[in-house]
């Protein structure tokens, strides 16, 4: 499915929201397969997304809502326009083996935190999806973030 979008993207904004702070955001990221089994985002990146008008109007087509959401693997979505500033506009981290990750000096303001849990299953292919929850850090905060569904 593809959307147009009303928003123009402000790398600008999003570009000053990535300047260095003294918060710390740190999480996991989970899910939790049909049989029980957890996987986590081990190997894969986690993006902490600046909060700006064209950033929320597309996690809201995405995942429904601009507050917390997953979205499946297959389901897959386009957008026009579809910025690469937008892309180039974020912080990312690659989650660590038990699915940990951290972003350290972040400024203060509000940012979307996406992260993919995707896993392999024998004559069926990949699943899995993303997970995504909008935070808001201030002064010198340690935020900690559960991403799961």
């Amino acid at each position: 499915k593809n959307y147009i979008l009303k928003s123009e993207f402000d790398a600008n904004q999003a570009q000053k929201q990535l300047a260095n702070g003294n918060n710390t955001i740190s999480g996991e990221a989970f899910l939790r397969q049909s049989g029980g089994g957890v996987v986590t985002c081990a190997g894969y990146e986690v993006h902490l997304v600046p909060e700006t008008p064209y950033a929320q109007e597309r996690i809201g087509l995405i995942y429904g809502n601009t507050i917390k959401g997953y979205k499946p693997l297959y389901n897959r979505i386009t957008f026009t326009p579809d910025y690469p500033e937008y892309y180039s506009s974020q912080k990312r981290k690659v989650c660590s083996s038990t699915g940990h990750f951290e972003f350290k000096n972040v400024k203060d303001g509000t940012y979307f935190v996406v992260a993919t849990v995707l896993w392999n299953v024998p004559n069926a292919g990949y699943q899995g999806g993303t997970l995504m929850e909008k935070i808001t850090v201030k002064d010198k905060e340690n935020y900690e973030v559960i991403l799961t569904y």
